[in-house]
């Protein structure tokens, strides 16, 4: 996992207040694996409080948004299929 990779990965946990597990984070392939652990993550969170969970979509959202911004790539781009390294160069 290269730099660029780390710090996206710091920037969505950062965003969601989640952590990912090191073994974890190098399984993410593809935005699709991301936004699946995400939204686990998210609502385990909120299954332990009363905040409100966010849908797939609004996180999936959100997702694109950084990723985009953190590879410097269109947002068009960054589709659930889309690899993080091969398809987006975000190494």
């Amino acid at each position: 996992m290269g730099l660029d990779s780390v710090e996206l990965i710091m920037e969505i946990e950062e965003h969601f207040d989640i952590n990912f597990e090191d073994r974890i984070a190098q399984q993410m392939e593809t935005v699709g694996d991301v936004l699946r652990i995400v939204l686990a993550k998210v609502q385990a969170k909120n299954d332990d409080s009363e905040d409100k969970s966010l849908s797939e979509p609004e996180v999936l959202l959100q997702l694109q948004k950084i990723i985009a911004r953190s590879g410097g790539v269109q947002i068009e781009r960054v589709t659930l299929d889309a690899r993080i390294v091969s398809d987006l160069g975000i190494n």
